[in-house]
């Protein structure tokens, strides 16, 4: 089973359409069925990181999927060359202002001593990981769906916020922090989870405006949440298909 996160109808409803809804305790809607030829259970979280952490907390304690995927919209920092309706894929989620603002500057959460996820084999502080096997895969299947859309593609850090960036100042803290290509407010909350319990985690979204001084009349949310859908199908549509138990 593959899991599928998005914080919103508008983001999934392309991919939940064909789905058995039901309801996970906390009110959460959860969608069952089967994508391609891969079974999935998608979640609408809600938006923010409590919504994303806890929706995928209650998945991952009732079942152990491939890979939980986090897609939707993102905003993208200026500089990558990204546009609406464009593709991101993320290299690792960044917590984007879980810390502390100083007089000297931003403190994270590894300056300030504080390990999100502690594992026997590794810490994790303010960067969570996304898992190289399903980075490869969504690479070829990216690619594909960005040709037939005629969009551009790109990878990077995506950082994960509380606060969006709407004006030019606050974007150019965050991207400098982070070194981020994309804004969300859920994916490193989702992908901290993933951390936790173990389990791989990939991070795809379309760019729905840019981040920096906020003008909604240049957003385009349809393009978006479409492009980072079709790239999801996309994707399971080019896995094999699933082993049936013995």
């Amino acid at each position: 089973m593959i899991a599928l996160i998005a914080a919103t109808p508008l983001e999934s409803i392309l991919l939940s359409e064909p789905l058995t809804a039901s309801v996970l305790p906390g009110g959460f809607c959860l969608f069952t069925g089967h994508l391609g030829e891969r079974s999935v259970s998608l979640v609408l979280s809600g938006v923010g990181k409590a919504n994303a952490a806890a929706a995928t907390a209650l998945l991952l304690a009732q079942s152990r999927p491939e890979v939980v995927i986090s897609f939707g919209c993102g905003g993208a920092f200026p500089g990558f060359g990204l546009g609406n309706g464009d593709l991101t894929l993320a290299t690792a989620e960044h917590y984007g202002d879980e810390g502390v603002d100083t007089p000297l500057g931003f403190e994270g959460m590894r300056a300030l001593g504080f390990a999100l996820v502690q594992r026997p084999e590794q810490n994790f502080h303010d960067i969570l990981p996304v898992s190289d096997t399903w980075l490869e895969k969504a690479r070829a299947s990216l690619t594909n769906t960005a040709v037939r859309r005629g969009c551009a593609w790109r990878e990077g850090i995506f950082a994960t916020v509380s606060t969006c960036s709407g004006s030019d100042r606050h974007s150019a803290a965050v991207a400098q922090r982070t070194g981020a290509l994309c804004e969300t407010m859920e994916g490193a909350a989702v992908a901290q989870m993933c951390a936790a319990f173990n389990v791989p985690f990939l991070g795809i979204r379309g760019i729905s405006n840019l981040t920096g001084n906020r003008d909604r009349t240049a957003w385009n949310l349809p393009l978006a949440v479409t492009a980072a859908q079709e790239a999801v199908l996309d994707l399971l549509r080019s896995l094999p298909p699933e082993e049936s138990a013995p």
